[in-house]
């Protein structure tokens, strides 16, 4: 489709990173597809998959699916600028083996913008009962 570009899609294992506080890096066994838009103006994220336990230290180790699913999207706006970006992200959770303590849903929006050598990055998130934010700051000169 005329602007469209880098499409990944992906089957079985793989894992998951959305930003750090709506899905960070989570290990699932399921579907998942990258695409931009318009020219690289948006990208979307979205991935559907049961929650893998591993059993040992190595990335070899054994494995195994549970009744714990989640689905994730991500809508990014400028996804490859590397002077500003920014994103909705939303993630949800559910089966019969999720961790109780673990939330249902959680929506967040993230940016970055460069200002010369300043890095400022930020996110605020959302869940079932609380809210969470984070900004930071790098000086690269």
């Amino acid at each position: 489709m005329a602007g469209t570009s880098d499409l990944d899609l992906r089957i079985f294992d793989s894992s998951r990173y959305l930003s750090p506080l709506t899905l960070p890096t989570t290990r699932l066994r399921g579907g998942f597809a990258d695409v931009k838009f318009l020219d690289d103006l948006i990208g979307v994220s979205a991935s559907h998959g049961s929650q893998m336990s591993s059993f040992g230290f190595l990335s070899g180790g054994l494995t195994s699916t549970q009744d714990s699913f989640i689905d994730a999207v991500k809508v990014s706006l400028f996804p490859d600028n590397g002077d500003h970006r920014y994103a909705l992200n939303y993630a949800k959770g559910y089966g019969e083996e999720r961790d109780s303590f673990l939330t249902k849903q959680v929506y967040s929006i993230e940016g970055e913008q460069r200002l010369g050598g300043l890095d400022l990055n930020a996110e605020l998130a959302r869940d079932d009962v609380a809210t969470a934010s984070f900004a930071g700051m790098e000086w690269a000169n």
